[in-house]
C-alpha cells in the first residue's frame, strides 16, 4: 500500500476526522462559556472542569489511538506515544507551575491582602491567597480567582500607591436603642473590609460621647489614598446612620 492510499485508507481517515471532531467540540463549548455564564467566578470554574474533560479526552482518545496503531504501524504508534509523552509533561508543568509562581509571590511578597490590584481591565481587591490562586474581589456580588502564574506573567497594576496616604478622623451618630459596643465591633469590621483602608494600620472605633438622641462614634482609619476620603466616609455613614 502506498502513501496516498495509506492516508485514504479508513482508520486514518477516521483518526484524522475524530481529532478535528474534538478540537472544534471543546472549543464550541468554550465558546458557550464565555457567552452564556455571566458570572465570573461561575465562568471560571465551568472554565477549569472543561480543561479537565477535555485534557481527559485527548489523553483517552491518544491511547486508544496507539493501541490500534500499534499492531497496524508502529511508526504512527511511535509518533503517537511521543505525542502523549508531551501533553503529559505539559500538563503536569500547567498544574505546578501555580503553586511554584505563588511561593516566589508570597516569598518576595510582591501582593498581600488587601492589595488593590487592575488586571485585564479589572479592578479588584485582594481578598484570600490559596495555595494555588488569589480570591480577588471585584464587587460586594463578584469575586474572582486568579492564578499566581497570570498574576506573575501578566501586566498587574497596584491601585492606590502614590504615596498620598491620608488619615480620616470623622464622627457618626447611633441612635440610642443601638447596643453600642456590638455595633462599635461591626463597624471596626465593615471599615478593614473596604478596598480603600491602609491595611498596615488599624482602624480605631470609640464611643466620643452619649446625649439624648443617641452615640456619637468616633472613627479614625488610615487609606492607601486621599482620593478616597469622601467615598470611605459615605460608605460608612451610608451604612450606619
Amino acid at each position: 500500500m502506498n502513501y496516498q492510499e495509506y492516508v485514504n485508507s479508513t482508520p486514518i481517515q477516521l483518526f484524522l476526522v475524530s481529532v478535528i471532531l474534538i478540537y472544534f467540540l471543546f472549543r464550541g463549548l468554550q465558546l458557550l462559556n464565555n457567552k452564556l455564564v455571566r458570572s465570573i467566578g461561575g465562568r471560571q470554574k465551568l472554565q477549569r472542569v472543561l480543561y479537565f474533560v477535555e485534557f481527559i479526552t485527548w489523553l483517552v482518545f491518544i491511547l486508544e489511538a496507539i493501541k490500534y496503531f500499534w499492531s497496524a504501524d508502529t511508526v504512527i504508534a511511535s509518533a503517537l506515544s511521543m505525542v502523549f509523552l508531551m501533553v503529559t509533561a505539559w500538563t503536569a508543568w500547567f498544574v505546578v507551575k501555580d503553586y511554584v509562581a505563588g511561593l516566589y509571590i508570597k516569598w518576595n511578597k510582591l501582593f498581600s491582602l488587601n492589595d488593590e490590584i487592575e488586571i485585564d481591565n479589572k479592578k479588584g481587591k485582594i481578598i484570600g491567597m490559596k495555595e494555588r490562586f488569589a480570591l480577588v474581589e471585584i464587587d460586594p456580588l463578584h469575586t474572582m480567582q486568579i492564578v499566581y502564574s497570570k498574576l506573575f506573567t501578566k501586566s498587574v497594576v497596584k491601585i492606590g500607591l502614590s504615596g498620598l496616604s491620608s488619615n480620616v478622623s470623622f464622627t457618626i451618630n447611633l441612635p440610642l436603642k443601638q447596643k453600642p459596643l456590638e455595633n462599635l465591633e461591626k463597624i471596626k469590621t465593615y471599615i478593614y473590609q473596604l478596598p480603600w483602608i491602609n491595611s498596615k494600620h488599624k482602624p480605631m472605633v470609640m464611643i466620643e460621647e452619649q446625649n439624648k438622641s443617641g452615640y456619637l462614634i468616633r472613627i479614625n482609619a488610615s487609606l492607601i489614598d486621599i482620593k478616597y476620603t469622601e467615598q470611605f466616609k459615605n460608605s460608612v455613614r451610608n451604612k450606619f446612620e
